[in-house]
């Protein structure tokens, strides 16, 4: 029996409607993968310039999302949900590897956590969109919502806290990142094997429960690591925040060491003074030149060194001077910057501490004692200019691929990197330069709002 005009029409209008709604499907899958690049972006540090990462992303990832949207295309979504590990996942590892920063298990770490983040909103909308009788316009429109949202959540409140983390935690990543491999390859294939799980309604509540699970415990992780990255942070401030106090203590000695000295030159001053008058009135100018030579020395040692103006500063300055010097090391200090434009003058004072610290630990290596040399330069017209070079054994410096020292030794290393948190934070250029036995920081800061105003 053949079946009627009517009954035909109809089929085909159904058929044409589930094509058409079949186009929204296949967007939400290229808007995800798009979005899941976009968030991997954010969150780990390439090795590369940004211009040059930009082209590198456009070219190869670019490529790859064609390659698996045609894919999606030629073999079904079905076929794509138990293969794309294959297609997608592990050749989009192996090139951010390349073009990381990181190599080792804080990038798998972040390899796992971005994608995971996309796959699980693609599996809740997934699952709406099976709720509502397979509606692909809703999930279309649900998945463009919940990856805004997503990567709003990530650029405000997650870039710079996840950098810092990545900057100060250096233990711990290899089991973080085991657990987060663990859960992806187990979340795959939950999802995918041996069907779709909307086609296995008997495991949905685990599944459910699963999705419940995952940001559970990436919320933990990442709540454990700031904590460690805050606790780090603080011990460090707090060792540097008490060489501080020694500074202080130190230059208060001093003082009053030098008030004591004066109490006594003013004391024999007209003692001098009615030598010097003899002296002159016999005429012997040989005695008064003598009487002014040795009471000029015994002013110069009563002077108090002050190498800034900001006490906070300067008593940073005269604990690491005095500490450098009593290690043979020679300091020369030349701070001409009046600092106004900082937003805080005692982190600036910590990260001089840091700067200090690396560099006389650099004079140490030396194996010359009367080499050992540490200049220190602060100046400011438009911009503030800090600089500290030190004499180094060259073959003890080591630095990463963009070119910023690392230390091998354990429990080493967190100066530098409060260093470059610091200049982040103020928006600060950083170079470190090797050049002839001596090893150079420079940090320039931009301009103040006042200056640019001026020059304008």
């Amino acid at each position: 029996m053949q079946p009627s005009k009517s009954c035909t029409s109809t089929l085909c209008l159904i058929r044409d409607m589930r094509v058409n709604t079949m186009i929204y499907r296949d967007l939400s899958i290229l808007w995800c993968l798009i979005n899941i690049l976009f968030i991997f972006s954010q969150l780990y540090e390439s090795r590369f310039p940004g211009k040059k990462t930009f082209f590198l992303n456009l070219i190869c990832m670019g490529g790859l999302i064609i390659l698996n949207m045609v894919l999606v295309l030629k073999m079904g979504v079905i076929w794509m949900g138990k293969y794309f590990i294959l297609t997608c996942t592990i050749p989009s590892f192996f090139y951010f590897f390349y073009t990381s920063k990181d190599r080792n298990g804080r990038f798998f770490f972040t390899f796992c956590l971005a994608d995971i983040m996309g796959f699980w909103i693609m599996a809740v909308t997934n699952l709406i969109s099976y709720a509502f009788g397979e509606n692909f316009l809703l999930m279309f429109l649900l998945r463009i919502f919940m990856f805004l949202l997503l990567e709003y959540f990530v650029v405000r409140y997650v870039k710079k806290t996840y950098h810092l983390i990545l900057q100060f935690v250096k233990k711990g990543w290899g089991g973080f990142a085991f657990a987060s491999g663990l859960f992806y390859l187990f979340f795959a294939l939950m999802s995918g094997w041996p069907t779709r799980i909307t086609e296995r309604p008997q495991e949905l509540p685990s599944f459910i429960l699963l999705l419940l699970i995952i940001p559970t415990v990436y919320l933990t992780i990442f709540a454990l690591l700031y904590y460690q990255c805050r606790l780090d942070t603080r011990l460090q401030n707090e060792a540097i925040l008490q060489s501080q106090l020694t500074g202080f203590r130190h230059q208060l000695q001093i003082f009053q060491e030098a008030e004591e000295k004066n109490k006594i030159l003013r004391h024999d001053l007209h003692h001098y003074m009615n030598q010097l008058s003899v002296c002159l009135n016999d005429g012997n100018l040989q005695a008064a030149q003598s009487y002014l030579q040795h009471f000029e020395e015994l002013c110069s040692v009563s002077a108090v060194t002050c190498y800034c103006k900001n006490p906070t500063m300067n008593s940073t300055l005269s604990y690491y001077v005095s500490r450098a010097e009593e290690l043979g090391i020679r300091v020369n200090i030349n701070f001409k910057a009046d600092c106004k434009n900082l937003s805080d003058e005692t982190e600036f004072s910590i990260m001089m501490a840091n700067a200090f610290e690396n560099a006389i630990n650099g004079c140490l290596k030396v194996p010359e004692a009367r080499k050992r040399e540490i200049r220190l330069i602060c100046l400011e017209e438009y911009q503030l200019l800090f600089a500290i070079t030190n004499t180094c054994e060259e073959k003890t410096v080591l630095f990463d691929e963009n070119h910023i020292p690392i230390s091998g030794s354990p429990g080493h290393g967190i100066g530098t990197r409060s260093i470059l948190a610091y200049a982040h934070k103020n928006n600060a250029a950083v170079d470190y330069q090797l050049e002839k036995g001596f090893f150079k920081l420079r940090i320039l800061f931009p301009p103040a709002p006042e200056s640019m105003k001026q020059s304008g």
